[in-house]
């Protein structure tokens, strides 16, 4: 068998994969449900969105400072939510495209070995 349809055959399947996991990053940056402030009072929601901030729930702080009409902390706390996810679908990418580089050197070596 011809080895060098194999190899362009395989390198045509991984160039898929890179590119339908590069399309499939944005389903890794899972925005999380659509939080509401529990509270429309000025200064409980400055409180909830402290109390949210500070267990890392960006969105919903971001929320609340909103309401207690606090835009620079409602964009900070926006901000941190975007970084983080950022972040995680970073690290999602790297996972990935470290597993595809593994496949490939695993197909050479069993092509090598025929």
């Amino acid at each position: 068998m011809d080895t060098r349809f194999l190899r362009r055959r395989a390198a045509g399947v991984l160039a898929a994969l890179l590119v339908a996991f590069c399309f499939a990053g944005t389903a890794l940056v899972h925005a999380d449900e659509v939080a509401v402030c529990p509270s429309s009072v000025k200064e409980r929601a400055l409180v909830l969105g402290h109390e949210a901030q500070d267990r890392g729930e960006f969105r919903l702080a971001a929320q609340c400072f909103r309401v207690a009409e606090e835009p620079l902390l409602a964009d900070r706390a926006l901000a941190q939510s975007f970084v983080r996810t950022s972040t995680a679908a970073s690290q999602g990418m790297s996972d990935t495209i470290d597993a595809a580089k593994e496949q490939a050197r695993s197909i050479r070596e069993s092509l090598r070995r025929r």
